[in-house]
């Protein structure tokens, strides 16, 4: 309560509570449930709600990763999750910033999705001296997306 509704630190939050058993806990439900119910009409989600004043707000790819990573372990078929990763997926498909190629990666990878060719576009955009920009947050993230890919090692897959 007195809080505003924020999709990325809920994500966190689900990820971190989960990541230590306590997927039962009456927090995490409410977090699901302000997930799914924020989710944007079309699949995707942005930064908060999915409408303000009666106008629909696109969604985000970046915020659609982090929240399809803390909704991995629902149920792949609910039309939220299907749509929100077709979504994603189209969007990588046009938009390809480091960050989104790091991120979508990372996701993708946990919903069995091809990420191939995300790989490659990721490794071409890495620097002479190792990173990613200049960038030690975006360096890190490309270097645990590889390391999804290449080890079969994702840092985000919740145990089951």
């Amino acid at each position: 309560r007195g809080t505003a509704s924020w999709v990325e630190p809920t994500a966190y939050a689900l990820l971190a509570l989960k990541a230590h058993g306590m997927k039962m806990h009456e927090r995490v439900q409410t977090g699901e449930a302000f997930l799914f119910d924020r989710a944007c009409y079309d699949g995707g989600w942005n930064y908060g709600n999915k409408e303000v004043l009666k106008v629909t707000i696109e969604p985000m790819p970046t915020n659609t990763c982090f929240a399809l990573l803390a909704l991995q372990d629902a149920d792949r078929n609910h039309s939220v999750i299907r749509k929100s990763v077709a979504y994603l997926e189209q969007e990588m498909a046009v938009r390809q910033s480091s960050l989104l190629l790091a991120l979508g990666i990372l996701c993708l990878d946990i919903y069995e999705r091809p990420v191939e060719k995300l790989s490659a576009s990721l490794l071409a955009r890495q620097q002479e001296n190792g990173s990613w920009r200049d960038d030690v947050h975006l360096t890190a993230l490309a270097a645990l997306a590889l390391q999804a890919t290449v080890y079969e090692k994702n840092i985000f897959e919740l145990s089951t």
